[in-house]
């Protein structure tokens, strides 16, 4: 099991959402957080999963237990992780006001991954974290909440997913000449903030604007996406994010279908939550 090893080494009109780490602007990859790599077995496939390629006949979304991971034994930048498409872990965290509104971020014109979209908070995993140690430091490193401060309760939404998207090929990349191809596992977990953290909130330079919205209205914007749009054919053709007629978007279909898929489970857990209160 991933968790117990010692390792080796306010409504949004018009959003788009990205599920995964805030930080893909191009940078020397020395300066990048190191990653673990993994290989996948999955019952009774004879090769492990270990890039991109080796998941091309799999299921989007596919469901993966934490004991069908196995360390590799190494970690590399995750740019490098990214550019050769290995396999490695991350989370999507919903974070919470405590009137159950999810905060969403816009990052900024200057990424050159799904530049000015709106975004969940989301973190790579680093050696040895387990999933939650990995949404702890992300309250931290992508929101400034003081360590001291981080909430102990976080909840896991279900378990982990197989996440592979090719920026190039499904939309969202304007890196150039270069690729991104992201195989991760990831997993999906919520946390509520106390008012009194978000006074305290900071954001870096990659973040232009933060807004609360609800439940519903974020139901609403995936319903309503166009995903003629969103889909992959108009991104191979132009390279670019399109903004279609309804005034929502998102990166691109594979982000769409993991955001509709996170959002399902938490809607599943307010109202399990609930009925044990109720009960």
């Amino acid at each position: 099991m991933v968790a117990r090893r010692a390792a080796v080494l306010r409504g949004a009109a018009m959003i788009l959402i990205l599920p995964f780490h805030l930080c893909a602007r191009a940078a020397d990859a020395a300066s990048e957080p190191p990653v673990e790599l993994y290989a996948l077995r999955l019952g009774a496939r004879a090769r492990a999963i270990k890039a991109f390629g080796d998941a091309a006949d799999l299921p989007d979304l596919r469901e993966i237990g934490d004991d069908a991971l196995r360390s590799l034994g190494r970690a590399v930048p995750i740019g490098e992780a990214h550019s050769r498409g290995l396999l490695h872990r991350g989370v999507w965290l919903f974070v919470r006001d405590a009137r159950g509104r999810v905060m969403l971020m816009r990052r900024s014109e200057r990424t050159v991954t799904c530049p000015s979209a709106w975004s969940l908070v989301g973190e790579h995993s680093t050696v040895g974290e387990t999933w939650k140690q990995t949404a702890r430091r992300a309250l931290t490193e992508e929101l400034g909440v003081p360590a001291s401060l981080v909430p102990h309760r976080v909840e896991l939404l279900g378990m982990p997913v197989l996440f592979r998207c090719d920026y190039l090929a499904d939309g969202g990349w304007l890196g150039g000449a270069g690729r991104k191809m992201d195989l991760q596992a990831t997993a999906l977990l919520s946390v509520r903030l106390p008012d009194g953290v978000l006074s305290l909130l900071r954001f870096d330079a990659d973040v232009a604007e933060t807004r609360w919205t609800t439940l519903p209205s974020l139901a609403r914007l995936v319903r309503l996406s166009d995903a003629r749009v969103d889909g992959p054919r108009r991104a191979a053709a132009t390279g670019r994010v399109s903004a279609p007629s309804n005034g929502t978007r998102f990166c691109n279909w594979r982000i769409r279908a993991l955001l509709a898929l996170a959002l399902g489970r938490l809607q599943r857990h307010d109202r399990e939550s609930r009925g044990k209160l109720l009960g």
